[in-house]
Formats: C-alpha cells, sequence, structure tokens
C-alpha cells in the first residue's frame, strides 16, 4: 500500500475484505472454507485492483493499480478471515502529480462483520473491515515535502458469488475510520494538502486468486 493507501489509500482486498461500517457491531465468528473444505488451516492468496483513490481534506491522490498478498484462514469460529501481509502500489501520485511511494507497515487483517446487511447488497455478499491499517507515504523523490503516514480501519465487502471472486473497499464519511496519523515534520504535509487526524476516504476494487480453490464464508 504505498501510496495507494492513499490513492486508494489502502490501508488492501480479496475474497476476504468485508465491510460494514468501520463502526460496526462487533464481529462475528464464521465458517470458511476454501475449495470446498473447513479444515483448519492457511491458503496463500493474491488480489489484484485497478486505479485506486485516495482523498484527505478533498485532495485526492492515485495508485495506477495495486497487489495484495497474504493467507485466508479456513476452519470454524473463524475471525480474522484473512491477513494481508504485503502489498504494492504502482504509479502513485499526488494530486500535483508528484510521484508518490507507498509502504505497508505490519500486517492487515480482514473481518467480517455480518452476512447481508449491508444496504444494497444482496446474497453471497459479506460485509467487513480491514483492520490495522499502517502505511507509510512520501514523495518518491525523497524531498520531505510529502512524508506522512496513514492508519486505522476500512470498510468494504466480499462477493463470494462473482467469478472472479472480488472485494470491493469503500471507507468514506467525515467520520471515516481511517486517518493521517502523523506527519514526519511539519513542513511534510504535501503543500498543505495533509493534516494530523485528517479523516481519509479510500477506494478499491480488487480480484482475487486463491490456488486452493474458491472461499466461501458462512455464519
Amino acid at each position: 500500500m504505498n501510496k495507494s493507501l492513499l490513492a486508494g489509500a489502502l490501508p488492501a482486498l480479496g475474497a476476504l475484505v468485508l465491510a460494514a461500517p468501520a463502526v460496526a457491531s462487533p464481529p462475528t465468528n464464521y465458517t470458511v472454507s476454501v475449495g470446498g473444505s473447513s479444515t483448519p488451516g492457511t491458503h496463500a492468496f493474491t488480489a489484484t485492483s485497478g486505479p485506486t483513490r485516495f482523498v484527505v481534506n478533498g485532495t485526492t491522490m492515485t495508485c495506477a493499480s495495486t497487489s495484495v498478498s497474504g493467507v485466508i484462514h479456513s476452519g470454524t469460529a473463524v475471525q480474522p478471515i484473512a491477513d494481508i501481509t504485503s502489498s504494492t502500489w504502482n504509479t502513485c501520485r499526488d494530486a500535483f502529480g508528484t510521484p508518490l511511494t507507498v509502504v505497508q507497515v505490519g500486517t492487515w487483517h480482514l473481518n467480517g462483520n455480518d452476512i447481508n446487511v449491508h444496504a444494497g447488497l444482496v446474497d453471497g455478499h459479506i460485509v467487513g473491515t480491514i483492520s490495522g491499517i499502517n502505511a507509510h507515504v512520501y514523495d518518491t523523490s525523497m524531498s520531505g515535502l510529502c512524508d506522512f503516514n496513514v492508519g486505522g480501519v476500512a470498510d468494504g465487502w466480499f462477493n463470494e458469488t462473482s467469478s472472479p471472486q472480488a472485494v470491493h473497499v469503500n471507507e468514506n464519511g467525515a467520520d471515516s475510520s481511517l486517518k493521517v496519523t502523523s506527519l514526519a515534520s511539519t513542513s511534510s504535509d504535501c503543500l498543505g494538502a495533509v493534516s494530523p487526524g485528517a479523516p481519509t476516504q479510500f477506494y478499491g476494487d480488487y480480484t482475487i486468486n486463491v490456488p486452493h480453490g474458491a472461499v466461501d464464508v458462512a455464519p
């Protein structure tokens, strides 16, 4: 999530990402099957997106594409459903066209919150969150004019009936749980576009690939 966290900012992702509002009810445990089997285990996955957008203080930052990888947890009473262990954010730029680099920090988690409760969603959609998001975003030239961290939680949902299966991330609103957590210095605010504590919006659509087979999530 090099600046994709920003541009799509974020923060990730697979047949796993689920989302209800970031301030959702306590997560539920799920039975997760991969390739038709719910035997406890981990299964590698990758996910890719087209353009992603990250918006902070009305300023849009974008990445041409992103890719993530990690593991899905199969079994009963599963939560989180998956972990995102790495991400790559390609051709990211701020609103002024400055190239940005985005670096994922730590592991992000894909959590289920509920089944078919998100307005407008139909059967086969699982809503949830990506939690533990932490990303370092800075201008690639390392001029020091744009250097900050983004962290928090992003909403989304997993469409397990589509082919290929997909995850949609849509974290928006003034009460966004994804925020700018810090600046490297008082002068690294991207020419005034970024401020500590500012809520951020992130938009990205990801298709997932799980070599062990399709993912099924049930309450």
